[in-house]
């Protein structure tokens, strides 16, 4: 915001100091100690700092509008008041830690194919966070049940085709 010569920015608070874990968690998702580690993976595929009209945005608060954005589809304007950035702000941190994030995939995205690792992994995202599988065709809003339901992989842990015990929380119905 202009007055005069002088710029006024919005206040840009650190979600890592201001919030306890708890609401950290709430707000993100995620535990602070799991984003630093994050951030720490992706600081090198990031600019050192979004700008926001002379106003550097750290790596930490670029992964935190993303996650934040990524998990309740908020419009964006209302993520940047959060967080103290503009709405083009928030676009282009999405769009440069999602692209941090998919340089990553290789790390991370594997499902088990031999009889062997079928019999190793028994989830779709192991116990280290690993993703297993992912399916990423369905909207946001739409319900994991549903999701679940139309997927490939339901399919196959029925037809006995993955033979193991898949976890989820309440949101899926308790099934064989």
């Amino acid at each position: 915001m202009d007055i005069g010569n002088q710029k006024i920015y919005k206040i840009r608070k650190n979600p890592y100091n201001e919030l306890t874990n708890n609401e950290f968690r709430k707000k993100y998702r995620f535990l602070k100690a799991f984003c630093l580690q994050i951030v720490n993976e992706i600081r090198d595929f990031l600019p050192r700092a979004v700008k926001n009209r002379g106003k550097p945005i750290s790596p930490g608060l670029q992964l935190l509008i993303s996650l934040r954005y990524l998990d309740r589809g908020q419009v964006q304007d209302d993520n940047g008041d959060l967080h103290g950035v503009s709405q083009p702000t928030v676009s282009r941190c999405l769009s440069q830690v999602c692209r941090a994030l998919a340089s990553l995939k290789n790390n991370y995205i594997k499902f088990p194919l031999t009889n062997e690792e079928l019999a190793t992994k028994k989830v779709i995202c192991d116990a280290n966070c690993h993703i297993l599988h992912l399916i990423a065709r369905w909207r946001g809003s739409a319900h994991d049940s549903s999701i679940w339901n139309e997927s490939l992989i339901k399919e196959q842990f029925e037809n006995g085709s993955i033979n193991g015990i898949l976890l989820g929380d309440s949101g899926y119905a308790c099934t064989p």
